[in-house]
């Protein structure tokens, strides 16, 4: 027979179990390098492979990367460089700044 306690332990770590793989599909890793960056986000728009390969050469991918990282909200964790699909992280306030 199963106690009470371990019933309630087993059920507290199925719920944060849960709760954690929901919320990790929130959050997507992103490159460290901006201008890898920067093709992913013209890839996220619809970019193809050749268009991306034409605009090199004639576009600041590093730029543009470090742009759309403050504009997405990317920040890096002690996960690597995380970007929030849905809402933006909210605003930080003291000690952690965003790349």
């Amino acid at each position: 027979m199963i106690s009470y306690q371990k019933w309630e332990y087993d059920m507290f770590k199925h719920h944060f179990k849960r709760s954690f793989s929901i919320e990790l599909d929130d959050y997507e890793r992103v490159p460290d390098d901006p201008e890898e960056y920067g093709k992913q986000v013209l890839e996220r728009i619809g970019a193809d492979e050749e268009l991306i390969s034409t605009l090199d050469g004639f576009t600041d991918f590093e730029a543009m990367g470090n742009f759309y990282m403050r504009e997405d909200g990317v920040r890096r964790t002690e996960f690597g460089l995380l970007r929030k699909l849905s809402d933006p992280f909210p605003e930080v306030q003291d000690g952690l700044q965003m790349h």
